[in-house]
């Protein structure tokens, strides 16, 4: 008979007697007298079966609360008796101190503890079927992988063995699995799925049961990624202060030591482990290096503001300066010739098209001869410094935001669970 069936025995055993167990008075004296037949030749220590070559088959069920509580059910051959001759009788509680309990360990434990205690019963029911709660405040290790915090997935498996008894004495097995119906959600954890599996090759066996936990991240999106991100953006802004402000420095220092702070934040909030480390970690350093990097480039481009005009320009320089005032001298041009007509037409002189044309091309040539002086001497260096803020601006954007964006968007595809 495999355990299913004697749990099926058993079960409808228990469910005749309790309908038809009642007809009996079970008096006090009943009771007494069961408990002591029962125990009369019975020891704890040994194994709870006649024939003593044989297994004892325990099934471990986990069910999920707030926490874990762990049921154990095997038949044991010495707890047998006919409730008719007791009072109809069909169940009795006996302490653990009496009565024979596989001695079941934390097989990843961080303080070593054996579940239950004296203060625990056994339920036996005439059949033998014993039902046992053991109840104990373990802690069990698991290892994280935590690459893709704060959007991780955990697997943890928390296993159990019999501590005194090899394979070919006990055998854990599992049948119901995780019950999850009375599970309470966690805070930082979401319950994603459970599974169970039994090894018995290495001396002892295990039941051991597997947890798929994905973190909710709102909370570090909230109060870490989003303010990393809107710091980090603050970053471009220090090339849009003028540079008589004198700010620009302190500025830019300002936002660097901000990361630096975040940087710590959430290496508080991480478990310390290196293998692998977080992406998270080198999204913050990879954001302080861009901060330091504006910190530098700022300062090289206040020397060039404050650089002596009798220092000569590079034709780049002056490419530089050309290529950054296109745009502004053309919407300059446009927006004047814009406003001419509106004059012209509203006092009604309204320039014919080869006026406007050659008006056009007059201011055209003249910003093409100023900014193509030989000597380079109409463009200063106050020029090429706001030219090269202008160019460093939209480089810091680019640099801050576009990689940002696609890795957190790879940050929560890419996570999954890691075996």
């Amino acid at each position: 008979m495999d355990m299913k069936r004697l749990h099926i025995f058993a079960f409808l055993n228990v469910f005749v007697f309790a309908i038809f167990g009642t007809v009996s008075s079970q008096t006090y004296e009943n009771a007494t007298r069961l408990r002591s037949d029962l125990l009369a030749n019975y020891h704890k220590d040994v194994r709870p079966i006649n024939n003593q070559s044989h297994v004892v088959n325990v099934n471990v069920t986990l069910d999920l609360f707030g926490i874990l509580a762990t049921q154990c059910v095997w038949i044991d051959e010495r707890m047998q008796w006919d409730p008719a001759d007791y009072g109809g009788i069909s169940k009795i509680l006996i302490s653990t101190s009496e009565a024979w309990t596989p001695s079941i360990s934390l097989g990843t434990p961080i303080e070593f503890a054996t579940m239950g205690s004296v203060n625990n019963h056994v339920i036996f029911f005439p059949s033998g079927f014993a039902l046992f709660y053991p109840g104990a405040v373990l802690k069990s290790s698991c290892g994280f992988n935590m690459k893709f915090w704060p959007f991780d997935k955990q697997i943890c498996d928390v296993g159990f063995f019999p501590l005194d008894y090899t394979t070919d004495q006990l055998l854990f097995t599992i049948i119901d699995g995780v019950k999850t119906k009375s599970f309470t959600p966690n805070a930082e954890w979401v319950l994603e799925d459970t599974s169970y599996y039994t090894i018995n090759t290495v001396g002892f066996s295990m039941a051991i049961f597997r947890f798929k936990l994905k973190r909710q991240s709102l909370f570090y999106v909230l109060t870490i990624i989003l303010p990393i991100n809107g710091i980090a953006g603050l970053t471009c802004l220090v090339f849009l202060l003028p540079s008589e402000s004198g700010e620009r420095v302190s500025y830019a220092i300002t936002i660097m030591l901000s990361l630096a702070v975040f940087l710590t934040v959430v290496s508080d909030e991480m478990p310390k482990s290196s293998e692998p480390i977080s992406l998270m970690c080198c999204y913050i350093l990879a954001g302080i290096c861009v901060s330091v990097i504006g910190t530098v480039l700022a300062i090289l481009n206040l020397a060039v503001y404050h650089r002596k005009e009798n220092v000569p320009k590079r034709p780049w320089h002056i490419s530089l300066v050309m290529f950054s005032n296109c745009t502004r001298n053309n919407k300059v041009s446009d927006e004047q010739d814009r406003d001419k007509g509106i004059q012209d037409i509203k006092y009604g002189n309204a320039p014919t098209h080869d006026k406007t044309k050659a008006t056009k091309t007059h201011i055209l040539k003249v910003n093409q001869d100023e900014n193509n002086d030989a000597d380079g001497q109409t463009i200063t260096w106050q020029d090429v410094s706001h030219a090269i803020d202008k160019l460093l601006f939209y480089a810091m954007v680019f640099l801050t935001y576009i990689p940002s964006i696609g890795f957190l968007i790879y940050l929560g595809a890419a996570s999954d669970y890691q075996m």
